[in-house]
């Protein structure tokens, strides 16, 4: 029988969230060649108090999230990833609906992110998802890529 996707939300940094953020390093490398300036660290992200949700199927990682707090109105989704095999299992979608419950919860009005243009997958489900593409926003690490928020109204949530 095909289990389905679980997420947990991490407690702290464990061997397995490590893994994955290199494994989204690594994808990223592979996409854009290396720019460590790109990558705010796993290290760095705790410590500025970012939560992180895992995603297993089977038991297994399979992908990762990660919700940073901008200010009382806004949070920002980071670090993002679903092991290309394990893409279309709906991991990705659990990883957002985690996410989104979670910025609700702690009253955000909106979601900010930056993804890069080649990742067409990724795009394409934070458009499902209600993200509107916008302009740069303040605190980018990288600056190059594509710029995405969504407004937490009550017609908007859940939208996918």
């Amino acid at each position: 029988m095909n289990a389905s996707v679980q997420i947990s939300c991490a407690d702290g940094i464990s061997s397995v969230l490590r893994q994955l953020v290199d494994d989204l390093d690594r994808y990223l490398d592979d996409l854009y060649g290396a720019e460590p300036e790109a990558y705010v660290s796993i290290d760095e992200l705790t410590q500025s108090g970012v939560t992180f949700w895992i995603a297993t199927k089977d038991d297994a990682p399979v992908g990762c999230v990660a919700l940073g707090v901008l200010n009382e109105d806004d949070v920002e989704l980071k670090r993002l990833f679903v092991l290309p095999a394990a893409r279309g299992t709906g991991a990705g979608r659990k990883l957002l609906e985690a996410l989104e419950q979670s910025a609700i919860e702690r009253g955000a009005k909106r979601i900010l992110l930056e993804t890069g243009p080649r990742q067409t997958d990724a795009i394409a489900l934070f458009e499902r998802f209600g993200f509107k593409q916008r302009e740069i926003y303040p605190g980018t690490v990288w600056g190059k890529g594509l710029f995405f928020e969504k407004y937490l109204t009550p017609e908007n949530r859940k939208k996918h």
